[in-house]
Order: C-alpha cells, then structure tokens, then sequence
C-alpha cells in the first residue's frame, strides 16, 4: 500500500470487525450484464438500472457516477464499505477478488497513478477491483486485448506525461494550468488508441482471440513478451500524444479533433 493506502487502513482498522464484509464465497455469481470495461462504456446499455448495497440506480450511468464519487472522497466509512462488498459480489472474476474473504476495502493507486478500490483479504493479501467491470460485467475479447495493449505501453504513456508536463505550462484546447494530478494522455485524433489496435490487429490479420491474455492485480496483459513488444513497436511509430486537461480529455469522448 502507498502511504494513503494505509492511512485510509489504519481509519478502518478499528471499525474492521463490524462490518463482516464477505464470507468465502460459495458460488460464482453471475454478472449482471455484459459489458466493457474502464475505457469501453460505449455501446453499453448505460439506462439499464442496477441495485447493490441497499443502493437502487435508475441508471448504470447513475452508479457509475456513485462509485466516482467514492474514489474522489479520499476515505471510504462503514456504510461504503458495506456498499463496495455489495458491488464486488457483481465482479465477473467475484470467486478470485474475494479469495478466502474480505476484511475491508480502501483506496489506493494502481500503477497509472489512479486511485481505485483495493481489497484487504482475511489472509492479509491484497488486491484492486474495477466497479467498471462489477457495472457492466465481462469484457469482450476485444476490450481485453486493448487493455494489454495499454499496459504494453504504459512506460512509454508515462515518459511522454513526465516530458510533456516539464514543457508544458497549459492545456492546449482549454488553456488551463496542467498538473501532474489533472493531466491526462491523448491519442490525437483520427489515431486514437482503439483506433491504433484495431489497425495494428488489421496489419497482421490478426483476431484478439490470437493473443493469449493474462490477468494480474491490475488489468490485462500479453502473456508473451514478444506480443507486447510488437504492439508497443506500433504504438511508437503510428501514435501521436498530445497533454490536455482531463476535464476536456473525457469530454472528447471518441471525437478528439487535432488542434490546428
């Protein structure tokens, strides 16, 4: 856990055995949907409502916003706590999250620098979940290939952020201060990073069902080295990154024309 991580820990220890999270579970639980993940909530049925933690939602669109806002709060109490184990209990990989039961969640980073959910299991492990993932259930083939597509090139997603901020001031679309916490990495339009995967499966002939996919604490991955770096090779040559404000990256949606 980084330092935040165990204060969120320590806030929670005391309140820990009240709360009787998860039980090992019993079964697999099936998910409510079929869906993608952080980064394909297009062409999801984002007006189907959705219940978990005593909690109803009209919308997914509506528990998506809820589940931010618990991210965004920076401590989570009793009743999110309760709210989360209720939300796991959707996660298509629910049997591995929970592993022999879980003792309490908090919030962490994961390796891009986001926070999210982590779990802290009775046996003392941990691990992170994507609500994402508990709302709109498993990925398709396809989200899980360009999710190991980007953790190919999160080395090089992280360089060009580190560069970028050290020479830029602003962001260029909205003009507002850019900080290494309300920055994100874009892929300029008409390469966006969906857009690079498919063109790079097109260029081989390739199916996302050709490449085997592993899954750790974190998201998706090759499971050969040589898939990684033949995709990141792509990246290198055919991406164009730009730095915005997050508040305008998010609202581009897949629509981000180049500046001029």
């Amino acid at each position: 856990m980084t330092s935040s991580g165990w204060a969120v820990y320590w806030l929670l220890r005391d309140t820990r055995d009240t709360l009787n999270l998860l039980p090992p579970p019993p079964t697999r639980l099936a998910c409510i949907s079929q869906g993608g993940g952080a980064e394909f909530l297009k062409g999801v049925d984002m007006a189907k409502p959705i219940s978990f933690g005593g909690r109803s939602f009209k919308t997914k669109k509506q528990a998506i916003e809820f589940c931010r806002g618990l991210l965004s709060s920076g401590f989570l109490g009793v009743g999110d706590q309760k709210d989360l184990a209720s939300l796991l209990e959707l996660h298509p990989d629910y049997e591995e999250k929970a592993g022999p039961g879980v003792e309490m969640f908090y919030l962490d980073k994961d390796p891009w620098g986001k926070t999210c959910f982590h779990i802290q299991r009775v046996d003392g492990t941990t691990d992170n979940f994507s609500y994402l993932a508990c709302i709109n259930g498993a990925n398709s083939p396809l989200q899980d290939f360009m999710a190991a597509c980007r953790s190919a090139v999160v080395e090089d997603i992280n360089a060009f952020r580190a560069a970028a901020l050290a020479a830029t001031q602003a962001c260029p679309v909205s003009e507002e201060p850019l900080t290494g916490e309300n920055c994100h990495v874009d892929h300029t339009y008409p390469n966006t990073f969906k857009s690079l995967c498919l063109a790079f499966l097109g260029s081989l002939g390739a199916e996302p069902e050709d490449y085997p996919i592993a899954k750790d604490g974190y998201g998706e991955a090759f499971q050969h080295k040589e898939h990684a770096d033949l995709f990141r090779e792509y990246h290198q040559e055919h991406a164009t990154l730009r730095l915005l404000h997050k508040r305008v990256n998010l609202s581009l949606g897949d629509r981000r024309p180049a500046l001029d």
